[in-house]
């Protein structure tokens, strides 16, 4: 993970976090923390403020990671079919979700805007939606004539999802949402 300062137009970085021993595969930055996950199973947290890395080891490559709204958990996507929410200030993985299939691309995962609902991509060509709290699927958003949902994001402050499908974007509305879970 490579940081430049914008001000200064250098094309010289100005600090390089060479923690990973894999490809960083995810990186999110917030205002004082700047979180990576690689293929080396690990997900780093770079405390800018107080300039330490924490990194958290998990049993599989982690090819995504988001925060909880609150910013206290990591929400990442392993590469053996699991999303995992963990305890951002001592890695302790607090749910498990599966049900869903990745074991071969990067594929997003995460919360919808009020953090109750985990979502992700999926190799079956839909996104899994699950509860939270009972980590149960609560439903399912098939993506028609597609093999992988690699991308998904959801909106800050409404109910709605943005998904990438092989080269093709939807844009789901809570009807649509609320539609595909009753299915």
């Amino acid at each position: 993970v490579k940081l430049w300062d914008f001000k200064s137009r250098s094309k010289e970085a100005i600090q390089v976090l060479d923690e990973a021993k894999d490809s960083v595969s995810s990186v999110v930055v917030s205002d004082q923390q700047i979180v990576s996950a690689s293929l080396d199973c690990s997900v780093r947290t770079y405390d800018i403020r107080k300039g330490i890395m924490n990194c958290d080891r998990t049993d599989a490559s982690v090819s995504n990671v988001c925060l909880t709204r609150d910013g206290q958990c990591l929400l990442i996507s392993c590469l053996n079919n699991t999303v995992k929410l963990l305890d951002k200030s001592n890695g302790e993985v607090l749910a498990i979700y599966t049900g869903h299939s990745n074991s071969k691309y990067r594929i997003d995962s995460c919360l919808t805007d009020n953090d109750s609902v985990v979502l992700s991509g999926s190799e079956d060509g839909s996104v899994h939606c699950w509860s939270l709290i009972e980590t149960t699927i609560i439903g399912k958003i098939g993506h028609d004539m597609h093999r992988v949902v690699h991308s998904l994001s959801s909106h800050p402050s409404a109910n709605r999802l943005l998904t990438a499908a092989e080269g093709f974007i939807y844009l789901w509305s809570n009807e649509d949402i609320v539609k595909e879970e009753e299915t």
